[in-house]
């Protein structure tokens, strides 16, 4: 079995058939990627002509690589596109491959009106929603946050969300669409492009600790810095450990009843504990050592 890629200035760039010995097996259609890694075809010198900047922008989603290298060598406006408003053309190309669009049909969307692509994708098709997905910075870490994006971007109640927010992320769509619950402004703004996975999973670990400790709706939507979640987690704590000695102290006091006498007298080095919130307040302090 043998596959043959037409070269990428060719009129159907990438387009690629597939044999066995002298009989051709199957044809790719446009935007379907023959499972042959990019990068082979990078080492075979396959790419050696093309344009340094499409190469770029393909790579920041390996999963649509292909399809988005083939759209992009099919036509200037795919180019276009993809520089100035990278997630939109993403949302396109997979759409695209998922839907077998044909190669005139994607030529019409992407040489007219942004909505309409929005429209085509069945998505909420306002200019503000062209905006924000002009303005959310990449790079699309893991594939699933694609989905992500798309549901945000099919009911406009979520997508209002997204409208206050002053640098949109792909995470802010991640959350948006149920990774976490509630979602506040404050929280889609504290989401920076910079932030790595270990500190977005922090976050996300802080808020559900918060909301254990019996964090209000009220008490999180103030917070918009990760500093200042950090300052409600701490006070929820002390809170929490407040609550929790009254209730120790109670859970003694039902278990024994009175605190018993000490079975010595004081001396000047030994002082006796005198009730049962002595004896727990004791423990914390023991535990803080």
């Amino acid at each position: 079995m043998s596959l043959r890629i037409e070269k990428p200035d060719s009129c159907k760039p990438l387009s690629w058939t597939s044999w066995s010995q002298a009989e051709q097996v199957c044809t790719g259609g446009f935007l379907e990627d023959p499972g042959v890694p990019v990068q082979a075809l990078l080492d075979a010198g396959v790419f050696s002509n093309t344009p340094a900047k499409i190469l770029e922008l393909a790579a920041d989603v390996p999963a649509l690589q292909y399809p988005m290298l083939q759209a992009m060598l099919k036509t200037t406006a795919a180019v276009e596109l993809a520089q100035s408003n990278p997630l939109l053309f993403i949302l396109l190309v997979d759409h695209g491959s998922r839907n077998f669009i044909d190669e005139q049909h994607f030529e019409r969307l992407v040489q007219g009106k942004r909505t309409a692509i929005l429209r085509e994708m069945g998505m909420v098709s306002s200019n503000s929603a062209v905006r924000i997905l002009a303005r959310t910075a990449l790079p699309l870490r893991r594939f699933n946050q694609l989905r992500a994006v798309q549901r945000v971007l099919r009911e406009q109640q979520l997508l209002t969300q997204m409208c206050h927010v002053k640098q949109p992320t792909i995470v802010a769509f991640h959350m948006l669409a149920g990774q976490v619950d509630p979602v506040w402004p404050g929280l889609l703004n504290m989401l920076q492009p910079e932030m790595d996975e270990k500190t977005i999973n922090f976050i996300i670990g802080r808020i559900a600790d918060c909301q254990r400790m019996g964090a209000t709706y009220n008490q999180l939507q103030q917070t918009a810095s990760p500093a200042e979640l950090d300052r409600l987690h701490d006070r929820l704590v002390a809170r929490y450990n407040a609550q929790d000695y009254d209730r120790r102290i109670v859970q003694l006091e039902s278990l024994y009843g009175d605190y018993p006498a000490a079975p010595v007298p004081d001396t000047e080095c030994i002082r006796a504990l005198t009730s049962w919130a002595d004896l727990v307040h004791e423990g914390k302090a023991a535990l803080r050592i």
